[in-house]
């Protein structure tokens, strides 16, 4: 009864694509749906030279005044309705060990899990390979899960190791099809004026020449008959 209700949201990162999805959220739908408690942790612009820096969640005090504000830290533990979410990173674990400055937003973002009734997901932002080696260090077999959302997009980012200390089941891939299958990057040279081998999409994430896919071991081969299946 009454308005829909959102326990929380957590922004990952201070970049447009996230920050102002949730402005935008808020001025929309903010007399509509109800907000109890926004999570998140941006670096100051001393520490984060790069773009976006400055940043606000606006849409909390135009629209949700009432809601709580939460800055992460790793170790936090939030329970919402049978669920556990606990933050693994943030980017005081990045600044610490690199404490010049942070030179992509990007690897600010905030790492959490969500411990479900029947599994485990790791939820990775768009976190660069720097920031998944010292998760992986920090954390090790701790990192074991049965879902994994793929780094940055689903491209440029992530660590092989990581992926595969995690062993995850089930990868959630944030970008469509289209941008890869349809546009038949396999292969080319550069995309965008980025060569693939450093493009690293997830599909076919080439790295020290070491291959993770969508699907575990899927060799050459397999891929096109991945490709295939998908174009049926």
């Amino acid at each position: 009864e009454g308005k829909p209700k959102i326990d929380a949201w957590f922004i990952t990162h201070p970049h447009t694509d996230h920050v102002e999805a949730f402005n935008e959220f808020a001025r929309k739908y903010g007399e509509m749906v109800e907000l109890k408690m926004l999570v998140c942790n941006f670096p100051n612009s001393e520490m984060d030279r790069v773009e976006q820096s400055n940043l606000v969640c606006d849409g909390v005090a135009d629209n949700y005044p009432d809601a709580k504000f939460i800055v992460s830290h790793a170790g936090q533990r939030f329970a919402f309705a049978g669920l556990d979410l606990d933050i693994l990173f943030t980017y005081e674990n990045l600044y610490d060990a690199s404490p010049n400055h942070i030179e992509k937003s990007n690897l600010s973002s905030m790492i959490f899990s969500l411990k479900m009734p029947h599994g485990r997901m790791i939820i990775m932002g768009d976190m660069y390979r720097g920031g998944c080696k010292i998760l992986r260090l920090i954390y090790r077999e701790l990192l074991k899960c049965d879902v994994v959302q793929f780094c940055h997009h689903g491209y440029n980012g992530g660590e092989v190791k990581m992926y595969d200390t995690m062993g995850a089941r089930v990868g959630l891939w944030p970008n469509s099809y289209e941008t890869v299958v349809e546009k038949e990057l396999y292969g080319k040279i550069e995309y965008n004026n980025i060569p693939v081998d450093i493009f690293n999409m997830h599909l076919i994430m080439n790295t020290e020449e070491d291959h993770m896919t969508l699907k575990a071991g899927m060799t050459g081969d397999d891929l096109v008959q991945f490709r295939k299946f998908e174009s049926n």
